[in-house]
């Protein structure tokens, strides 16, 4: 039973971490065909707007490395992220501009989920290793 059940979960983990590289890859083409719209047009003058946007479509990848063990975060980010790199394509292909819109609006809202997210793990994180340091330190007063 135990050996059963340690097999199937390392194969969970296995498969999780396959779609865990997938989900980076169409995160990481997305943000490549982004550049391409944005500077293919013939303005090489970077803009930190665009600067900020570009860091805040990679923010899923962060969270899906993290992540990776949690097979439904990485399931639902690789969802999303194929979603938006097919509406990138096809805007891109001049399909339609109402893809471009969506997958630039899911983007963006993905990429502000993910920054939420990775705030309250540094959080959390922080609060924990002050609670620490908190019972580690010895009161002024006690002899012990």
């Amino acid at each position: 039973m135990v050996v059963t059940q340690t097999k199937a979960q390392s194969d969970i983990e296995r498969r999780s971490i396959r779609i865990a590289f997938f989900a980076g890859a169409c995160n990481i083409l997305y943000s490549v065909l982004f550049s391409f719209e944005i500077y293919g047009r013939g303005s090489f003058t970077p803009d930190y707007v665009e600067l900020i946007v570009q860091f805040g479509s990679l923010t899923p990848l962060v969270v899906v490395a993290i992540g990776r063990q949690i097979a439904a975060i990485t399931h639902a980010y690789a969802l999303l992220l194929l979603m938006i790199l097919v509406g990138e394509v096809l805007y891109l292909s001049g399909s339609s501009p109402i893809f471009g819109l969506a997958s630039h609006l899911l983007s963006t809202l993905l990429g502000l989920f993910s920054a939420f997210l990775l705030l309250m793990l540094a959080a959390s994180c922080l609060e924990i290793l002050i609670v620490k340091a908190l019972k580690g330190r010895k009161e002024p007063g006690a002899d012990g």
